[in-house]
């Protein structure tokens, strides 16, 4: 069987998400599966906000 992965990174304001494509060559099918959820937000450190790693 013949297929090709591909991952992706959607971050968002407030979350983001690891997808996983992949597509089947004999089949033409591709599916999408989300493997990782995660929260983004903002952190406030001695009154400044900054965009957390993590």
């Amino acid at each position: 069987m013949t297929f090709r992965n591909c991952v992706a990174v959607d971050l968002g304001a407030s979350s983001g998400r690891v997808m996983l494509a992949r597509y089947e060559r004999e089949c033409r099918s591709l599916t999408l599966r989300e493997i990782h959820r995660f929260n983004n937000g903002l952190h406030s450190q001695k009154r400044l906000c900054h965009q957390g790693c993590g």
